[in-house]
């Protein structure tokens, strides 16, 4: 009989639960369902985890981690701002790409109730460290005259699109087509 080691099957409920809360959200995704997914019983699931909602806390903490060391490590703000917004772009678009159902999960979950309250606040820090910088920008007349939410909130919902459509296969998001889309994008907020 070939027995999994703890790890294995932690791993296995992980890899379960990230694809279905993905791909159903956490309200549509049942513990039996995660249970089944990974070939697992239930019971293991509350060895490792509480509940689901510790889970899905778990999940969000390390992969928001992930996705912030992919972004942020490469990013000098000492360099101008045209300079930091390609690298954060460039650097968010080819993650978002490589891990396709990691950035689905982040963007379904990440304004959430069941989100813990240091979840919260990690998501609350990524969005001053991008209203700074944006409010740096608008201040210095490099970018529009509008509320740093605002440029965030068309920045961003650029990019979440443009991963979408390559994840859906409506095109294919290359590193050509990020360094045009990265362009077109700022474009968008500069003055």
């Amino acid at each position: 009989m070939n027995r999994r080691s703890p790890e294995q099957t932690r791993e296995r409920i992980e890899d379960a639960a990230l694809k279905l809360f993905a791909e159903r959200g956490f309200h549509g995704t049942s513990v039996p369902l995660i249970a089944k997914e990974a070939g697992v019983s239930s019971g293991a699931l509350y060895r490792h985890w509480e509940n689901k909602e510790d889970l899905v806390n778990d999940l969000f903490s390390r992969r928001k981690q992930r996705f912030l060391g992919a972004i942020m490590e490469p990013i000098d703000f000492s360099r101008s701002a045209r300079e930091v917004f390609r690298v954060f772009w460039s650097s968010a678009a080819v993650w978002a790409r490589e891990n396709p159902v990691d950035f689905t999960f982040l963007e379904l979950h990440h304004h959430s109730a069941y989100l813990s309250s240091e979840n919260q606040q990690r998501d609350t820090m990524i969005l001053d460290t991008a209203r700074t910088f944006l409010a740096r920008t608008r201040d210095e007349g490099i970018t529009l005259d509008l509320d740093p939410d605002v440029l965030a909130a068309i920045v961003w919902g650029m990019l979440t699109r443009l991963v979408q459509g390559g994840c859906q296969g409506s095109f294919v998001l290359d590193d050509e087509l990020i360094i045009q889309t990265e362009a077109i994008a700022w474009s968008a907020i500069r003055r």
